[in-house]
């Protein structure tokens, strides 16, 4: 169950977060906030919980974009 909620989640992150109109920055902050609600919801400390499950596209996402480490240090 807590894969396919998993899922879920990352699909709704993705769709809603991965497209042209979003900043880097918006990103980063709503990244940074599901990281905090998820480690709360789910305090595993395996490598596939659910904090990996859902955010991991998102994190692939913004390692491949050019200006993230400049807002990260600006933030």
């Amino acid at each position: 169950m807590l894969d396919t909620v998993g899922k879920a989640l990352r699909q709704s992150l993705e769709g809603r977060l991965l497209h042209p109109g979003a900043t880097t920055s918006q990103i980063l902050q709503v990244y940074m906030n599901a990281v905090k609600v998820l480690r709360v919801i789910d305090d595993s400390t395996n490598d596939n919980g659910l904090l990996d499950v859902v955010t991991g596209g998102v994190r692939a996402y913004l390692r491949g974009r050019t200006d993230t480490v400049r807002c990260i240090i600006t933030r």
